[in-house]
């Protein structure tokens, strides 16, 4: 059986594969998205600022990664999350993952799970 380092390797090869330059900021931006989704509550931008520990504009910036790409950078632009504006407050947005992001969440889950890819 692997341990559980050598899964964690594994799951972490998923984001590696999308972007080598990925930082942790931008990682763990998806992965909060996709715990607020599991546990069936909404999440925004702003509580992403608050939970990875990082200012707005960041905070910002790795949501359009996730989403349609960040139109001043050439980056991104990966369609694993949607962003919906609240009618009754256009500042504030939810973040949920897409059919392409839970497949990806779904991925990762399965690395931290099964040993096979933590031996390779």
């Amino acid at each position: 059986m692997a341990s559980i380092l050598k899964r964690y390797i594994a799951a972490n090869r998923v984001f590696n594969s999308i972007d080598h330059k990925m930082q942790i900021g931008t990682i763990l931006t998806l992965l909060e998205i996709a715990d607020a989704e599991q546990q069936g509550r909404d999440i925004s931008v702003q509580e992403i600022e608050k939970r990875v520990g990082m200012l707005s504009g960041p905070a910002s910036r790795n949501v359009y990664y996730w989403e349609d790409g960040h139109k001043e950078m050439a980056s991104g632009g990966h369609h694993l999350i949607a962003v919906t504006t609240n009618r009754e407050d256009r500042r504030k947005k939810t973040l949920k993952l897409t059919p392409k992001g839970r497949a990806l969440i779904k991925d990762i889950e399965e690395r931290l799970v099964n040993d096979k890819e933590a031996r390779e």
